[in-house]
């Protein structure tokens, strides 16, 4: 190799290892709207089987409404809790449709 090469190569060694550092510091910011999509449309799904939590809509709203103003953390955070809501309504709608038939006075 020659004298030459090894600034250049030190120089390369050090971006890279400083870019490296700066993604793991920085990881990459998930599309919001395509996850509040995905929520709202398991709100929707949860509503169609007549089991949609009462605040589920309310939250997801005040999730858009906080990302917006530059909130990130909580618009995501208040994003899961709404998603996850969602998806608790619907298996509620599924133990419900499977099991209302043994609280039934007979």
């Amino acid at each position: 190799m020659s004298t030459t090469f090894l600034p250049a190569l030190k120089l390369f060694v050090i971006a890279l290892c400083f870019s490296v550092f700066t993604v793991a510091a920085y990881p990459v910011e998930p599309d919001f709207q395509s996850l509040w999509s995905e929520a709202d449309n398991l709100r929707k799904e949860a509503a169609s089987q007549g089991h949609e939590w009462r605040d589920t809509a309310k939250v997801l709203l005040e999730a858009k409404k906080e990302y917006k103003a530059g909130n990130h953390e909580k618009g995501l955070m208040l994003l899961s809790k709404g998603r996850a809501e969602s998806l608790a309504a619907s298996a509620q709608a599924a133990r419900e449709k499977k099991q209302w038939n043994h609280r039934v006075v007979k």
